[in-house]
């Protein structure tokens, strides 16, 4: 956990150089562009300093991925070797998939953005970007709303 919340931390603070008029998000405004086009926008807004934080805020994000991972299935299956016999106990395995699979396409909109960065700027890129980002945000809030669910059950059961 200690490892996640530093890496987080460090982007965040990269993230305040990416910020600009046309920049609202930092890095997360590049993964949410969409288009051809607005990421071109965005990435023309970044001077050089600019876009060599975005770049080592993607490399960073790759040992976040790692952390906040990792973070994520041991709390998934810390919490489940804690809950009652029933669905979510024996649903601990997929989340714990979910959230891997989340992490690895993390790895892959980073890619996708590092190559967006230094020069391979076409639509089929972007989306890779995007559509990552959007499966990996939806999977992770599939594995947050576990925990927070089976700490729910946990407390509950302890109330009783």
């Amino acid at each position: 956990m200690i490892l996640a919340l530093a890496t987080f931390a460090m982007i965040n603070q990269i993230d305040k150089h990416l910020k600009n008029d046309v920049v609202s998000t930092g890095i997360v405004s590049l993964q949410f562009a969409k288009s051809l086009d607005n990421s071109l926008e965005i990435i023309n807004s970044w001077d050089t300093n600019a876009k060599v934080y975005a770049a080592v805020s993607l490399g960073i994000d790759y040992l976040y991925l790692v952390a906040y991972g990792s973070f994520l299935v041991l709390s998934v299956l810390l919490l489940a070797a804690k809950l009652p016999p029933g669905f979510l106990k024996k649903a601990a395995r997929i989340i714990v998939l979910i959230i891997v699979l989340a992490a690895i396409l993390d790895g892959i909109e980073n890619y996708a953005s590092i190559r967006l960065l230094s020069g391979t700027r076409t639509q089929s890129m972007v989306s890779v970007v995007f559509y990552s980002a959007c499966i990996k945000f939806s999977l992770l809030a599939v594995g947050v709303i576990y925990l927070l669910t089976g700490l729910v059950v946990l407390g509950l059961k302890r109330w009783n």
